[in-house]
């Protein structure tokens, strides 16, 4: 029930995803996240912003890989971001498919957005000598 956006922004005017994001309790931040992925196409402002303070935490690369397939990343510059700078921290390395669903949504609605993400992930392909791994063509 949290999961529909009126239950969510309750629980989210009582400051209960951010308690439970910051809890050292991974149930709880197991919990947030949850609702997050619920919420995250009616509302991808507000999670970027919770998931904002969050970068350097351990946790963070699992939960925005589990969060982005599920937003509408064209309705939302902050969670374009958030994955964006995800990307250039090589959270999405090996987990590039988690993209392609959103990346449809941006292709239609966003193009700049959809070649900028595909820029950095094209940039995070290459090795070190500036060769393509054999990773990067399986997406392409």
């Amino acid at each position: 029930m949290l999961g529909m956006p009126a239950w969510f922004r309750r629980g989210d005017d009582e400051g209960v995803f951010e308690d439970w994001l910051d809890s050292a309790d991974t149930r709880e931040q197991d919990w947030a996240v949850r609702l997050l992925v619920a919420v995250a196409d009616a509302l991808p402002d507000r999670v970027a912003r919770l998931l904002e303070p969050h970068a350097a935490d351990p946790g963070y690369g699992a939960w925005l890989i589990r969060i982005v397939p599920h937003a509408r990343l064209a309705g939302s510059r902050p969670l374009l971001d958030l994955l964006l700078d995800g990307v250039r921290a090589g959270l999405f390395t090996g987990v590039e498919h988690a993209l392609w669903a959103p990346a449809g949504d941006l292709a239609a609605e966003e193009p700049l957005g959809l070649s900028s993400c595909w820029a950095h992930c094209w940039r995070n392909a290459r090795t070190p000598s500036g060769s393509t791994t054999k990773a990067a063509w399986r997406y392409c």
